[in-house]
C-alpha cells in the first residue's frame, strides 16, 4: 500500500520537462524579437540616408540558390550603379516568385538604363538600398540583399 501511494504521487507530469520546454519557447521568442528589432533598427537608420539617382545596369532571372531556405523558387536580380562624390558604387535588389513567368514579367518591366532612386550610407556608399517608397513606378515588391 505504501509503495502504491509513492508510485501514484510521482506519476504526475515531469516538471523538469515542462521547465525545459518553457525555456526553449522563451528562447525562440527572444530570438524572433531580436531579429525583428535588428531589422527595424536597420530600416530606421536607412531612412536617414541621403538619396542618389542610379541606373539599372543588368538584370537576370533564375532559380534561387539554397532553395530550402526560401519559399520562392525563382528570382529576378537587378543590379544598379550610382555616383557619389565622383566615385561609382553598385548594388542590387530582387523580385521573387514561385513562377518563372512572373519573374520574367518583372524583368521586362525594368529596362537596363532605367533610373532608380538609391539610398546610401554616407560613411560607406558601398552600402546602399532601393526602397519601393522611393521608386513607386516599380510595379512589384522589392526585396533587398
Amino acid at each position: 500500500m505504501i509503495a502504491a501511494t509513492l508510485f501514484l504521487r510521482n506519476a504526475g507530469p515531469d516538471k523538469s520537462v515542462d521547465t525545459v520546454l518553457g525555456l526553449l519557447g522563451l528562447f525562440i521568442w527572444l530570438v524572433i524579437l531580436w531579429g525583428l528589432a535588428k531589422l527595424w533598427l536597420k530600416r530606421r537608420k536607412e531612412k536617414r540616408w541621403p538619396k542618389a539617382v542610379g541606373t539599372i545596369t543588368s538584370k537576370q532571372v533564375g532559380p534561387i540558390e539554397n532553395d530550402h531556405a526560401y519559399t520562392y523558387r525563382q528570382r529576378a536580380d537587378f543590379r544598379y550603379r550610382f555616383t557619389v562624390n565622383a566615385h561609382s558604387w553598385s548594388g542590387e535588389f530582387h523580385s521573387s516568385s514561385t513562377l518563372e513567368d512572373a519573374c520574367n514579367a518583372d524583368a521586362k518591366m525594368i529596362e537596363i538604363g532605367r533610373p532608380v532612386v538609391v539610398r546610401y550610407n554616407p560613411s560607406n556608399p558601398g552600402e546602399s538600398t532601393v526602397w519601393a517608397k522611393d521608386n513607386q513606378d516599380i510595379p512589384f515588391k522589392l526585396e533587398w540583399s
